[in-house]
C-alpha cells in the first residue's frame, strides 16, 4: 500500500513521498524490514523515537512520531508527526490490513476475575457449532487448532490487528478477545469493531497501576463506550458497576444473573458439575463453583447475543471444559477429588 493512500485523512503526507511503497508496519524496531513504516510509540518506561534509527538501518523508509520529534532528527526517511501515536497507529493498522474487525463478529471480554474461562469457553461454543474462530487470551492465541504463545493477556495494537487479518483470510468468522484494563488504557484494541463486549467483574486489582478503583472502572468502561448501537454488551446484574457501564454505551444490554429474574431455574449441584435451567432448556456443565457458573451465564448470553440457539448451546456446554489450571481434576485412584486452581487472589480463593 502506498503511504499516501495509507495516511490518507489523518496524516499530510509530502508529496514527494506518498508514492513509497509499505509492505510491513511495525513499532517494535527489531521486526522493521525493507519497506516498513515505522511506528514510534512512546511508552513509560522507554521512547519509541529512540529505536527509529535502528528501524532505518533495518530498512524502515518513514516513521510516524509525536508532534515535536522531527525538529533536529535527521534519519534520512520522512517523518510524520501526529498528535496521537496510538489512536493513528489503531486506524493505520485497520486500514492496512483491509478492516479485519468488521469482516468478523468480534466478542470482547473484560473484567477482573473470570476473563479466561469465558473466552475459553465462548471459543468452545462458537468452534462447535461450526466457525472457525480466532482466540486471543492470556492463555494462547489460537486460530481453530493452530496455537501461537501469547505475550501478553491482550496482544499489542499491530499484533491483533494482523492476528484479526489472518482469522479472516483463512476463512474464520469469529474471535474472542481477552481484553485486559492495561490493553484498553494503552488502546491495544484501538479501531478494532466488537459485536458484543462481555463484563465479568471489578474486584481491587492492578491499582499499582491505576490510580485507585474509578480509574480502573473508567479503563474497563473503554470497551462498552467504543460499541455502536448494533453492538450487545453482556452485563452482570449483581455487579455495582454494571450500572455505570449501561449508562455508558449504545449498545443493547444483556443482563445475566444466577436468580429466577435471569431466567435461571432449578439449580443444583450434581457429581459432575452444575445443573439448571435456561430458556426451556437443561443445561448441564462439568465443572463446579459460583463463579463458574456466572461465567458460563456470561457465556450463554453472549452466545445468544450472537445468533446462537438455547438448545444448540447446552449440548455443547455439557461437553466444554475449563482452561488448564482452572478447577482442573486430576486423574487419581483414591476415593477422594484433586484439582488444580489458578486462584492466586483472596477473592479467588474465597469463590
Amino acid at each position: 500500500m502506498l503511504l499516501g493512500e495509507l495516511c490518507n485523512g489523518w496524516i499530510s503526507v509530502p508529496a514527494e513521498y506518498g508514492e513509497l511503497e509499505i509492505v510491513q508496519i511495525e513499532c517494535d524496531s527489531r521486526e522493521a524490514t525493507a519497506g516498513s513504516l515505522f511506528i514510534a510509540v512512546p511508552g513509560e518506561a522507554t521512547d519509541g523515537l529512540l529505536y527509529a534509527a535502528e528501524a532505518v538501518s533495518r530498512g524502515a523508509v518513514a516513521v510516524i512520531a509525536p508532534q515535536g520529534a522531527a525538529e533536529g532528527t535527521d534519519l534520512g526517511v520522512p517523518i510524520l508527526e501526529v498528535e496521537d501515536v496510538r489512536d493513528i497507529m489503531g486506524k493505520i493498522a485497520d486500514r492496512f490490513y483491509g478492516h479485519p474487525s468488521k469482516k468478523l463478529e468480534i466478542v470482547g471480554v473484560t473484567g477482573t476475575k473470570g476473563k479466561t474461562t469465558t473466552v475459553w469457553l465462548l471459543d468452545q461454543l462458537f468452534s462447535a457449532t461450526g466457525s472457525l474462530t480466532g482466540f486471543c487470551s492470556t492463555v494462547e492465541n489460537r486460530i481453530g487448532e493452530d496455537s501461537y504463545p501469547a505475550k501478553n493477556t491482550t496482544a499489542g495494537c499491530l499484533d491483533l490487528h494482523r492476528f484479526l487479518a489472518e482469522v479472516v483470510e483463512r476463512g474464520g468468522e469469529r474471535a474472542v478477545i481477552e481484553v485486559s484494563s492495561h490493553a484498553l488504557e494503552q488502546r491495544r484494541t484501538a479501531s478494532i469493531h466488537f459485536d458484543c463486549a462481555v463484563f465479568t467483574n471489578l474486584a481491587p486489582e492492578h491499582l499499582d497501576y491505576h490510580e485507585d478503583m474509578e480509574s480502573y472502572l473508567n479503563a474497563k468502561m473503554k470497551l462498552f463506550t467504543c460499541l455502536d448501537s448494533h453492538a450487545c454488551a453482556v452485563l452482570p446484574r449483581a455487579q455495582e458497576a454494571s450500572q455505570k457501564l449501561a449508562s455508558n454505551t449504545r449498545a443493547e444490554i444483556s443482563w445475566y444473573g444466577c436468580g429466577a429474574e435471569d431466567g435461571v431455574t432449578d439449580l443444583r449441584v450434581i457429581d459432575e458439575g452444575i445443573e439448571f435451567t435456561w430458556r426451556d432448556c437443561k443445561v448441564r456443565a462439568g465443572f463446579w463453583g459460583d463463579h463458574n457458573l456466572e461465567n458460563l451465564l456470561a457465556v450463554l448470553h453472549a452466545g445468544e447475543c450472537m445468533g446462537l440457539r438455547p438448545s444448540e448451546m447446552a449440548a455443547v456446554v455439557s461437553e466444554a471444559r475449563l482452561p488448564p489450571g482452572r478447577l482442573e481434576q486430576v486423574n487419581h485412584p483414591g476415593s477422594f477429588k484433586v484439582v488444580v486452581d489458578y486462584a492466586h487472589t483472596d477473592g479467588a480463593l474465597e469463590a
